[in-house]
């Protein structure tokens, strides 16, 4: 295949990836102009793309991303009409973030194509969902949003991020890992008319001192954040006689527990609930059923603490173990660990690990493994100071997963010199998006921020209901971006 046409088949593969389910691609003239390529080649191509279902070509309208049928709503509700039964599937892609809030919707078109219905059918359930104030009609185009939330219209109001006095506001919107979704919220919610103002208070009395002192409440309030139970304990009583007077006020609330778990049944059921650990565990079960799904059963996870990983990242690490092991019966799982303190041993870890209340989540997560326990993953661990000292001693072929970006770059390099055949007999992943990734080729998994950031910013405006977890925590995902290192 020539060197063009490769580069041409991988551009769309990435395009496929990275890009939202509806999305319409460059026309056959933009792509063959762009990569200097024959109009046949590029139509050949995306003729192949389209018979493995990868495209979706509509005559007269274009080339589109399709919408996947595990995306697509489990049912469709058989006791409805065809109409209602589009309009509800609609809602749910604009509830879990599909389709976004100031987008087009997809055209009518597109989207009987999609559904197997008629053209009439759809038209009709736009229009239900525009007598419901989900969707606007301008021209000839549906677009997602009621009329006052058409970007810089209507009055302004305020989102109020409220957090303890120990954080630094700088700190959260630059160097903290949820940052760019936190940058993703404030841009939506700025789209949308709202006015952020930061308040800090030292602790929960002082909140309700606030919540008191205010002579008119803000629209939303975004409390960042519990880190501990010990901390949410204290704000419990609180948080409960703050909640009917925020709902009195039609107050949107957010409230992000950090990695708070266990006591999120306390918390009073108005407010809506983000929790990091739900993030994490989220994005470790899609990594353990993308391995299984390729088949990979040589696996080793390496991190190294000094590259800025704190405890809570280990941690991470026990919730993909028990689901492969339960998933893959012939697993060899390995983890090559570095600490910051090269002397440390492993026992002096597990007791490091205790006073940090983490050993409670370890053992949460392994109740539900039975038998597995602390000590079965304890024995899966190799400590290192150097962990490219390891790469000769590991079986070839296999799975190679990194906590960080910088050792997955210099691995990918190493199995390069080598002579590894990537991805095909050897995959690399790192879970922390860099820079590095960029220039290596290496792929990333990672939670979608941009998704994410878009949810908080539509639980605090309130337009519509937000998809929960089973434990009612804010719905994430996470996202893998395909590069050198995975296949298709």
């Amino acid at each position: 295949m020539h060197k063009k046409t490769l580069e041409f088949r991988n551009w769309l593969k990435s395009e496929i990836e990275t890009l939202r389910p509806g999305t319409k691609l460059m026309n056959y003239r933009e792509m063959a102009v762009r990569w200097k390529l024959s109009g046949q080649t590029v139509r050949s191509t995306i003729q192949d793309f389209s018979k493995q279902g990868l495209l979706t070509v509509t005559q007269g309208r274009g080339i589109f991303l399709p919408i996947r049928k595990d995306e697509l709503p489990q049912a469709l509700p058989e006791v409805n009409s065809s109409s209602m039964s589009v309009a509800d599937a609609v809602y749910e892609f604009i509830c879990s973030g599909t389709y976004r809030v100031a987008e087009a919707l997809p055209s009518v078109k597109y989207l009987s194509h999609q559904f197997g219905v008629s053209r009439s059918t759809v038209i009709s359930a736009y229009r239900q969902l525009r007598e419901r104030g989900h969707v606007t009609k301008i021209g000839k185009t549906f677009w997602v949003g009621g009329p006052g939330l058409v970007p810089g219209t209507g009055k302004l109001r305020e989102c109020c991020f409220l957090c303890l006095a120990s954080e630094n506001i700088s700190r959260v919107l630059n160097f903290e890992y949820w940052a760019p979704a936190y940058k993703k919220m404030f841009r939506d919610l700025s789209a949308q008319g709202y006015k952020i103002s930061f308040v800090t208070v030292k602790n929960a009395n002082e909140l309700k001192n606030w919540i008191q002192g205010q002579s008119s409440l803000p629209a939303a309030i975004l409390i960042y954040r519990i880190q501990s139970e010990e901390m949410l304990r204290d704000w419990i009583s609180e948080l409960k006689w703050m909640a009917p007077i925020l709902e009195k006020d039609h107050v949107q609330c957010v409230l992000n527990i950090g990695k708070t778990r266990t006591m999120g049944k306390s918390i009073p059921n108005y407010y809506t609930r983000l929790s990091h650990g739900h993030a994490l565990t989220s994005m470790m079960r899609n990594l353990a059923e993308y391995l299984v799904k390729h088949g990979y059963h040589r696996i080793t996870l390496f991190f190294d603490e000094e590259q800025g990983q704190g405890i809570l990242w280990l941690v991470s690490l026990f919730r993909i173990y028990p689901d492969l092991k339960s998933l893959v019966k012939t697993l060899e799982f390995k983890v090559i660990l570095r600490l910051a303190n090269p002397n440390e041993k492993l026992d002096q870890l597990k007791e490091r690990i205790g006073k940090n209340r983490s050993r409670e989540q370890i053992e949460k997560v392994l109740s539900k493994y039975r038998p597995i326990t602390e000590s079965d993953i304890f024995h899966l661990i190799h400590s290192t100071n150097n962990i490219e000292q390891n790469y000769p001693e590991l079986p070839r072929g296999g799975a190679w997963i990194f906590c960080d970006a910088k050792n997955a770059s210099q691995g990918y390099q190493w199995c390069k010199d080598k002579g590894y055949s990537i991805p095909d007999e050897h995959t690399i992943i790192t879970l922390q998006d860099s820079p590095d990734c960029y220039a290596s080729g290496v792929s990333v998994l990672v939670p979608d921020w941009d998704r994410i950031g878009y949810l908080m910013a539509h639980a605090l405006i309130g337009d519509f209901k937000v998809p929960l977890s089973s434990k009612g925590f804010i719905r994430t995902s996470p996202i893998l971006h395909r590069r050198l290192t995975t296949g298709f």
